[in-house]
Order: C-alpha cells, then structure tokens, then sequence
C-alpha cells in the first residue's frame, strides 16, 4: 500500500505538471506491482483484490496516459475519489480476510456434492434460455445478427421481463465446465446435453449482436475453469481466447454497423493513425474515468441512494409507478461513450462518502465470496466467485451492482445452488429414492 500511495502522489503531481505519459506509466506499473504482491501472498492468480488492482488502478494510469481528446483535466474530487475507492476496498478487505482467516473451517471437497442437482440447473436453465429467446424473436421479428445498417438493433430487441432469461444464457457455459469438472464419469446420455447448452451459451449473445455478452460468456468460463481446477492457464490457452474474443468482437462491430470512420471519430484519438483495434479497447476503458470526472464536474444535487437502488426499483415494479425514483439521467462527456466505473453511481447517490461506503461493503461481500470459494462445498459457489472476479476485472467498465441483470444473474446462480444442495441432502435423495422404490 505504501508503494501505491507514492506512486499514487507522483502520478498527481506528473499530470498536473502536464507530463501525462510518465503519470500514467508508473500508476499501470503500481498496478501490476499490486496484483502481483497479492497474487504472491494469496498464492491465488484469480485473488478478487489483485484483480481489482489490476483492473482499477491500471485503468486509472491508461486514462492519465490522455491519448484522446476526449480526455481532460481531472477535478480534485475524482482524483480522491479514485485514491479512497481502491484504499477503502484493499483495507477493508484485508480485515475481513485476517478476521475469516482466524476461524478454523476444515476444507470440503466442492466436486463431491450432487451431479443430479447440477444436471438439471443446466437443463432447466437451458429450457427456460431457448423458449425466451425464440419468444423475443417471434414478438419483435428479427434477429439482431441478421440485420445490416442498423447499429443500434441489438438495443430494440427487448421483451420487457423477459429478455432477463433470454441474456441468461451467458452462464450456461460456465456452469457446463463445473459440470465436466465435477462429474467424472463420462456418460454420452448426460454430456451431450450439457455441451449442447454450453454451445446455445455462446451462440445467442452472437445471435443478439451483443458483444459485451459474448465477452461476459467467454470470460466468465475461463475463470470458472481456472477458479475450479486449480490450474495455471497456459499463455497459449490465453493467447486463443484473446484471438477468439477480438475475432468475435470485430465481426460484432460489423454486425451492428460500425465502421472505422465512425469510430475514429467517436474516439477523437490524438494520433489519427492509431489503428481502431487499438483505439477502441483502449476508449472503452479510460472514457470511464472521464465520465466519471465529468460527473464530479457537473453534478448540482446527489440522489441520496435512489440511482443505486435502480435493480430494488426494477424488480419490485415501482419505477412504472413513481416517476422520480429513476428520472435521474447519467452525465457524459459524449453521447455515444455512456460506459462508466463501478463507483460512479456511489458517487451520484451520496459523493466521497457513498464511494468509501460502497467500496467498504464491496470488498467485505467479495473476501466473503472468496472464503466461500475455498471452504465451499456447493460447486456452483464457483460460479458466483466467477462472476465476482469478471466485475472485478472489468470494474473500470460499468456499475455492475447498480444493473438489475447483476443480481438476476446472482438469483439465478442462488437458485442453481439450492438445487444442489437439496437435492445433495435429504429431499432430493428422498424424492430420487421414492422414484427408484416405485419404477421397482
């Protein structure tokens, strides 16, 4: 921590000196420096807090870098705003940890627990994906992959309340790996089903033309299976998948309709040369800290937790009925760039104090998850540890916990997970017991 705050106090002291490059280096170095010393004490190459150092702060140094002209100068209070939220998680973390640490929990065995159980979450998951899928299509009369010149078709194809389950269909690849990783017998009759739903996993966020799902999908699987077996991912493996993911995402951006013309311009890159393979991921990153700063510029009066609360307002039906709860509109710097951090809606409801509060409870929930991804013995805590570690690796991106497709899919994988374990524990052996008795 003493290393990040100097560097932290250098990188100020280069930008606002106009030495944007040497500002922004040495914060992406305090990152990895970071990740790699957490990686080092946690033996953990997935530690939540190593990720969120590396994803956080690294993100801060590249915006620092200002490649664009999209980027400004940033005010006070995002500067300290950015310093408290990453101080307030690594703290509070390390309490929690230290705390959990001293509790003498014996290790369980997660691939012992209930196959059936996770058979039939894939398979009633999978059900539930393809009928909502074809249900959207039927309404609303095409596909989003299948339509040209149109870049915003992927945003019009939604099916109020059901287009939750048809989005869905991003964790059935994940939970097919914990299926393969669990169940070691192989049966033809149980895996093909499986690996088929893993396949429709893959393929409906491509046939949505929805390229942060298929990013969501692929990543997700490849923590899973690292969280899981326990294993080094081979720089080969790694490489393929980035050659995989940039392949889809280029063939996405087509698909919607967005040529390089309208991104460069979108981008206003400094060096008009700057390829837009490049130029791209690197706006959807630092636009983030840019809007966030944008933020801080311009707004005039905080919500006081109704921006935060939008997910509570979705589910329970009361945005349709009371106007003001969600009237409050999102700040900037252009229109077409509408990504944020994972603080900005903190900041929105209650400023410098809704950042620590957010952070400090943020970090409890995820030392929590990862304890629970240790001594758990429910297969499918992997799945929720998977999707805490995604947020953390893309917490520059949005505010993950402020969407309601956050916790649906943490509603999902809770519900997968009580299906294992009754049908791990008494009821479901009774229910499969009876069954037996009576075919008998």
């Amino acid at each position: 921590m003493t290393v990040y705050l100097i560097c932290y106090a250098a990188s100020f002291l280069l930008s606002v000196s106009g030495h944007d490059t040497a500002s922004g280096l040495g914060l992406i170095a305090a990152a990895c420096w970071l990740y790699l010393e957490d990686r080092k004490k946690r033996r953990d190459p997935l530690t939540l807090r190593g990720l969120f150092a590396l994803s956080f702060v690294g993100g801060e140094g590249l915006a620092l870098l200002k490649l664009s002209r999209v980027s400004g100068v940033w005010t006070a209070q995002a500067w300290l705003s950015f310093l408290l939220a990453f101080v307030v998680f690594w703290a509070v973390y390390e309490l929690v940890t230290r705390r959990k640490e001293r509790e003498s929990v014996p290790g369980t065995d997660a691939a012992s627990c209930g196959h059936f159980g996770i058979f039939l979450s894939i398979a009633g998951l999978s059900a539930v994906v393809f009928l909502a899928f074809v249900f959207e299509a039927a309404v609303l009369g095409y596909i989003p992959f299948f339509v040209r010149g149109v870049p915003h078709a992927y945003a019009a194809f939604h099916v109020k309340g059901v287009h939750y389950f048809t989005v869905s269909a991003v964790l059935l690849p994940a939970m097919a790996v914990i299926w393969f990783l669990t169940e070691k017998r192989r049966r033809l009759l149980w895996d093909l089903p499986v690996a088929l739903s893993a396949g429709m996993g893959f393929l409906i966020p491509i046939l949505c033309a929805s390229r942060s799902q298929m990013l969501f999908s692929i990543l997700l699987t490849v923590l899973v299976y690292a969280g899981m077996s326990g294993k080094q991912l081979s720089p080969i493996w790694v490489g393929a998948a980035g050659v995989l993911c940039a392949g889809l995402f280029a063939l996405l951006t087509v698909v919607r309709g967005h040529d390089s013309a309208y991104l460069n311009a979108v981008f206003e890159m400094k060096n008009a040369d700057t390829p837009v393979f490049i130029s791209q991921p690197y706006m959807y990153i630092i636009n983030n800290y840019e809007n966030f700063n944008f933020l801080t510029r311009h707004l005039r009066f905080h919500t006081m937790g109704a921006k935060g609360l939008f997910p509570l307002w979705t589910f329970t039906g009361l945005k349709n009925r009371y106007w003001f709860l969600t009237c409050w509109g999102n700040m900037y710097v252009k229109a077409e760039l509408t990504t944020t951090t994972i603080i900005y809606d903190a900041w929105y409801d209650f400023g410098l104090p809704g950042v620590c509060a957010f952070q400090a409870a943020l970090a409890a929930a995820a030392a929590q998850v990862g304890r629970a991804a240790v001594h758990g013995r429910n297969p499918f805590i992997y799945l929720l540890y998977g999707q805490f570690a995604l947020y953390m690796i893309l917490s520059f991106f949005t505010t993950w916990f402020s969407l309601p497709i956050t916790w649906f899919y943490f509603g999902v994988t809770g519900i997968a997970m009580a299906m294992v374990y009754l049908l791990d524990k008494g009821a479901g052996k009774k229910l499969i017991g009876r069954f037996r008795r009576k075919k008998q």
